[in-house]
């Protein structure tokens, strides 16, 4: 489009400043003809003025007049021209009836020679003369301008091109980055998004083998084991054989639920998986809930389970982030609080004010977790060395605190691990702390404002 109207204005101006040349050419012309007639011209063999024959006006729309000094017109070469005796010397546009006139006026002792050609005319010729020189040289412009045109965008074109090829001849699992070195400098952010976009591919495709080793690592030995367990109630020979495998049979059932069920909180954490979106979240209303639905289960372990929420905290208990994010965060805390602790025991959830922040934390009166444990505990699918209080291997899945830190980064939140509620026994339990140190420090977009 510029260079369309880049052409049009070049081609105007070219026009306009040919045809003022040649008007200058046709004003040097009369000039030429008047003092041509002056030099020549003695007074004598004019004939008179004769309105009666009428030749044609010639192409060029030229007109010779001659005036005595008294005005009088002695001389006419066209005698229907109606051309006025120009007063001063030379050049004058003079209109009349016919329409405007363009006169070189010279003076000699005797006599006053004007020159005129009608403006009509004169335009006329000048247009004419513009385009015939002007044509040619347009139509090579053009040619020569497609011709450039068309290699420009070959070759500023040929970089995409050869980027394009390189693209389509990857593999679908090919990800790696295009290298933008070579590439030009209008190119290279483009390159750069797709390779932004690759990078976030190769991450999430890395994140989906991750997620389905780690799901078929941790289904198999449960799996594995009610297989064989089915197998023991198959060939049971007495009555409490078959109730002790069925029990072992529900109790894998319960393990492998809960594994699964840690499995998709877990994938729903995944980047690029789903969307999240932030609100104000009320810890103090959270951490109620929380603790009301997991009564139950702390009544059938035979668990005081407890919630303390400090005065102070009401005051800067909202935090920005998910709440279905932050549930699960609380409920895993809970549900590993209740799974290490022996029954008899206790699990205490508390909610404090920590400024400029809050500070979340489940303690328990269970085994806790060695110091030289406390850094992988937070890897998936590790278990440490943790016994029950009936001293019965843990059931867990390893991926509890996982989750936990997860969601508590995702929120700008902090995880400490500290001694918990002292037992009957002398030792501590475990203390699970979530720090917010900012309150609005969610990783999550908000949601979109309805129209």
């Amino acid at each position: 489009m510029a260079l369309a109207v880049g052409g049009v204005l070049l081609g105007a101006s070219t026009f306009w400043f040919t045809r003022q040349e040649i008007n200058e050419v046709f004003d040097e012309q009369l000039k030429q003809h008047a003092l041509s007639v002056r030099t020549h011209y003695r007074g004598q063999g004019v004939p008179p003025p004769n309105h009666q024959t009428t030749p044609d006006l010639d192409d060029s729309g030229l007109v010779t007049q001659i005036w005595s000094l008294d005005k009088r017109q002695v001389f006419l070469s066209f005698p229907t021209a109606d051309i006025p005796w120009a007063d001063g010397e030379g050049y004058q546009t003079l209109t009349t009836p016919q329409g405007a006139w363009r006169v070189y006026a010279e003076r000699s002792p005797t006599h006053l020679i004007q020159a005129a050609q009608l403006m009509s005319v004169r335009e006329d010729l000048a247009v004419d003369t513009a385009v015939e020189v002007l044509l040619p040289n347009l139509v090579v412009v053009l040619v020569l301008t497609a011709l450039m045109l068309a290699y420009a965008l070959r070759q500023g074109l040929k970089p995409l091109t050869q980027t394009t090829a390189d693209i389509g001849h990857r593999s679908a699992s090919s990800l790696t980055p295009i290298a933008t070195a070579s590439l030009p400098t209008e190119l290279q952010p483009l390159v750069t998004s797709v390779n932004a976009l690759m990078t976030r591919l190769a991450k999430a495709l890395l994140v989906q083998r991750r997620f389905t080793a780690d799901a078929a690592h941790a289904l198999r030995t449960p799996l594995t084991a009610l297989r064989l367990q089915v197998q023991g109630l198959a060939t049971a020979s007495d009555e409490a054989t078959r109730k002790e495998t069925l029990g072992d049979i529900r109790r894998g059932l319960d393990r492998a639920t809960h594994l699964i069920e840690q499995l998709l909180q877990l994938s729903r954490l995944e980047p690029d998986t789903s969307e999240h979106t932030a609100s104000d979240v009320d810890l103090a209303a959270l951490v109620k809930s929380v603790v009301t639905d997991m009564g139950v289960f702390a009544n059938a372990r035979g668990i005081d389970l407890g919630a303390e929420i400090e005065t102070a905290a009401y005051q800067s208990t909202v935090v920005r982030g998910d709440v279905h994010h932050l549930r699960i965060l609380l409920n895993n805390l809970v549900d590993n609080a209740l799974r290490y602790t022996p029954r008899g025991g206790k699990v205490d959830v508390a909610l404090r004010a920590a400024p400029p922040g809050v500070l979340l934390e489940v303690a328990d009166t269970g085994p806790g977790i060695a110091l030289e444990e406390q850094e992988r505990v937070f890897d998936r699918f590790y278990r440490g060395t943790t016994v029950h209080g009936d001293d019965a291997t843990t059931t867990g899945t390893g991926l509890g605190l996982a989750i936990v830190k997860e969601i508590a980064q995702r929120h700008g939140a902090r995880i400490e691990l500290v001694d918990g509620l002292p037992s009957s026994d002398g030792t501590h339990g475990l203390r699970v702390r979530v720090v917010f140190d900012d309150t609005r420090g969610a990783e999550y977009e908000d949601p979109p404002t309805p129209q």
